[in-house]
């Protein structure tokens, strides 16, 4: 062949070459790129319109890559309202071969989600790739049944995960505004399956082209706080203000908090992170209204609003979008009968919702500093008081009791049951005590300076620190009784006397009615510990609980029994 010949084909080889590599680069230049932030943080969704796709037979698509930085099922789809029912979504289920389809919600839950009649995708994949997962597919822009998709436009794109490969409930989700595309690059030969990014980058700034995910725009120069612990998945942004004409030239602080949650949310600023004495900002969805609350007790009764004259809070809002629920308010630093805010230095802030848009018991609650770190409180003294207080009552207590039921098969004589009671009732009051002085030091730790620890505070956690209160002084007037009783006769032919026969019948039911108030008293114990440092998992503990006394209880009344058959005294 001639050389020339050759030259020519090996031109129109390379011309061939250069034009795909750059029919490649513009088309992975024409994609459109979207950060999510919320709970997608670190997901990214690309876009890019394809005009008179020849793969669509000329109709205008747009291509989706939609990427997870975790392995579990995705959805991405449209919905003008931006909410999950009545949405319109492609699903992509690992464990169900990676089937990718189209789908249609009609409400919340796994049965309201069906199948579309008309499964137009083309080439979709479905990909899991270095703890990625990629859902990549095209569809056309305008469908019979399903909502439009407009070019050069916003479109409102709505999105979910999972938890694992396995179809269920979604772990996040939300809404994204995107503005597409005209679809003039990269040209008619578009709507490729471009391959997974090894990574879900996650920019600095977002496009400006997206709207923020979920929140309300903040205010610029705004902080922002994504909580952890039990509020993950909340945030909150602060802003202070210096001689703010809309509080009456004050010092003030605009706060935004926006919870996962379609319920009530409270937040506001405490003295030691405990809601008890905190001063709330509470928002309420049922009625609209944003009020600030004191918090005097962990039940609902215990938190009040604060009276009308206190009610000084400014641009007040409660909103609900897409299963968020934000609260918006501004409010003076420093004012009277309240928990004041700082302009230098670091605020304490609790937070809470509920489970529902009507105020009652907290779902989930926290406490976190404005440098963003969550408030801990050491528990290791109120486990001491309440170890102390379970063996006490819950172990030589009863033991005490069967010494004295049990006495006539006890070897050693008739004084040694009454030695092995005495002692161990005596051990009894002293393990109180030590376990009310624990409780004291852990309160004085844990309550502000110049603030009232309440030691024995009535209606507090339902009256436990007035129990525990009465449970020692009833603990010391027993052994003190015993140790004060009325002699028994001193010859069986001697009747015993009336003071001795009364103080038997008081001494019993007493120590009987003391030990029961004790039992509960242990119970509420392990409610409110459970309830401030474990989020209400009382189960665990409360179950051993209620097995050991109920032991005690049936051996107890088994040692009466047997002494009423046996004619005891």
């Amino acid at each position: 062949m001639h050389p020339f010949t050759n030259l020519l084909k090996r031109g129109w080889l390379l011309l061939i070459v250069a034009a795909f590599c750059l029919n490649v680069k513009l088309a992975s230049a024409a994609f459109t790129s979207v950060s999510l932030a919320g709970s997608l943080t670190g997901a990214t969704l690309e876009t890019q319109i394809n005009l008179a796709d020849p793969n669509a037979s000329g109709q205008d698509t747009i291509t989706v890559r939609y990427t997870v930085p975790q392995t579990s099922w995705l959805a991405v789809g449209v919905n003008p309202a931006g909410t999950m029912p009545n949405g319109e979504v492609v699903i992509g289920k690992p464990d169900d071969n990676n089937s990718v389809r189209k789908y249609k919600i009609t409400a919340r839950g796994a049965g309201a989600i069906s199948e579309q009649p008309n499964q137009t995708l083309i080439n979709p994949s479905l990909q899991q790739t270095g703890g990625n997962t990629v859902l990549t597919f095209t569809k056309l822009l305008v469908e019979d049944g399903e909502f439009t998709i407009t070019a050069a436009a916003s479109n409102t794109f709505i999105a979910a995960f999972g938890s694992s490969n396995t179809f269920s409930y979604h772990q996040g989700f939300g809404s994204q505004a995107v503005t597409l595309d005209d679809g003039s690059n990269p040209g008619p030969d578009a709507s490729p399956t471009p391959p997974p990014t090894t990574a879900a980058p996650v920019p600095t700034n977002p496009p400006t082209t997206a709207a923020p995910f979920e929140a309300p725009t903040n205010p610029p120069g705004a902080d922002v706080l994504e909580l952890t612990g039990d509020l993950q998945g909340s945030s909150l942004s602060y802003q202070f203000t210096f001689g703010d004409p809309n509080t009456g030239d004050k010092d003030s602080i605009t706060v935004t908090y926006t919870a996962p949650v379609t319920a009530w949310v409270g937040v506001g600023a405490s003295e030691s992170g405990f809601m008890l004495g905190s001063t709330a900002i509470i928002g309420l969805p049922s009625t609209g209204e944003v009020k600030k609350y004191s918090l005097n007790a962990k039940t609902t009764p215990g938190v009040s609003v604060m009276p009308d004259d206190q009610q000084t809070l400014v641009n007040v809002g409660i909103t609900q979008a897409n299963g968020f629920t934000t609260l918006t308010y501004t409010k003076i630093l420093v004012e009277d009968g309240e928990v004041p805010i700082n302009r230098v230095g670091d605020n304490i802030f609790v937070a809470a919702h509920g489970s529902s848009n009507t105020l009652g018991y907290h779902s989930v609650r926290g406490s976190f500093s404005l440098s963003g770190k969550a408030v801990g409180r050491d528990n290791s003294l109120w486990i001491a008081h309440g170890c102390l207080a379970y063996v006490a009552w819950g172990v030589i207590c009863p033991l005490a009791i069967l010494a004295g039921l049990l006495r006539k098969w006890i070897p050693g004589g008739p004084s040694m049951w009454y030695e092995i009671h005495r002692t161990l009732q005596s051990l009894v009051v002293l393990l109180t005590l030590i376990a009310i002085i624990i409780a004291i030091v852990a309160l004085n730790q844990d309550t502000p300076d110049n603030s009232s620890a309440g030691h024995f505070q009535p209606d507090f956690s339902d009256s436990h620190r007035t129990i525990g209160l009465a449970v020692l002084i009833v603990a010391i007037f027993q052994v003190t009784g015993g140790v004060l009783r009325p002699h028994l006769p001193e010859s069986d032919d001697e009747k015993m006397s009336t003071k001795r026969k009364v103080w038997e019948v008081l001494h019993r039911l007493l120590g009987t009615a003391l030990l029961l108030l004790a039992w509960y008293q242990i119970d509420l114990g392990i409610f409110w510990y459970h309830e401030i440092f474990d989020n209400g998992n009382q189960e665990p503990t409360a179950s051993v609980f209620y097995a050991v006394m109920g032991i005690f209880a049936f051996i107890i009344l088994m040692a009466i029994s047997l002494k009423i058959m046996c004619g005891g005294d």
